[in-house]
C-alpha cells in the first residue's frame, strides 16, 4: 500500500518536471520570433472537395526548400461562440518550433471554425444516438485537403509530411 503511494508521488513529480521543462522550452518562442527575419507567415484559402475553402495559416522558413511539412490541427471547443472565434494563434508557438527547425507548418481551421466559417460539420449527435463516423469524416476531409494542398507547394518535400494536433 505504501509503495503505491510513493510510486504515484514520484510519477506526479516526474510529470510536473517534464511539463515545466517543456513549458520552458516553448517559452523561448515569443511573439517577436514568430515574425522574425527567418520565418514567413501567410494566410491562405485551401480548396476542399465539397466546394468550400478552408482558411489556413502557413508559417515557414525563408528559402526555396524543399522543407518537410506538418499539418497542425486544433481541437474542438464546446461552445458555438468559441468555435466561431477559433484562430490559428493558439498554435503559432508550436508552429514556430517546427518552422525554426526547417518545417513548413500549416494550421487549417476546419469547417465551422473561425475564418473558415460555415456549418459545424463535426457534430456527432446526441449521447443516446451518436454518429461519430460522419463528424470525424468531415474533420478528416478538411485535414486531408490541407495535407494535399501542402504536398503541392513548391517549397514542400511531399515525402516528409507529418499530421499533428491537440484536443481542446
Amino acid at each position: 500500500m505504501q509503495a503505491g503511494v510513493v510510486l504515484r508521488a514520484l510519477c506526479a513529480a516526474a510529470g510536473f518536471l517534464c511539463s515545466t521543462a517543456a513549458g520552458s522550452a516553448f517559452a523561448q518562442y515569443d511573439a517577436a520570433q514568430l515574425h522574425g527575419p527567418r520565418l514567413i507567415q501567410e494566410g491562405v484559402r485551401i480548396p476542399a472537395p465539397g466546394g468550400y475553402t478552408v482558411a489556413a495559416t502557413i508559417l515557414r522558413p525563408e528559402g526555396p526548400g524543399p522543407f518537410g511539412a506538418v499539418i497542425l490541427n486544433h481541437g474542438v471547443p464546446v461552445s458555438d461562440k468559441e468555435r466561431a472565434g477559433a484562430s490559428p494563434s493558439d498554435l503559432l508557438t508550436s508552429a514556430a518550433v517546427f518552422a525554426q527547425r526547417g518545417y513548413v507548418a500549416v494550421l487549417p481551421l476546419r469547417r465551422g471554425f473561425g475564418a473558415t466559417g460555415g456549418e459545424f460539420a463535426e457534430y456527432t449527435g446526441s449521447c443516446s444516438h451518436p454518429d461519430y463516423l460522419s463528424g470525424e469524416q468531415a474533420a478528416a476531409d478538411d485535414v486531408m485537403a490541407a495535407y494535399e494542398y501542402a504536398r503541392a507547394l513548391p517549397y514542400v518535400d511531399p515525402h516528409r509530411m507529418i499530421l499533428a494536433g491537440h484536443s481542446a
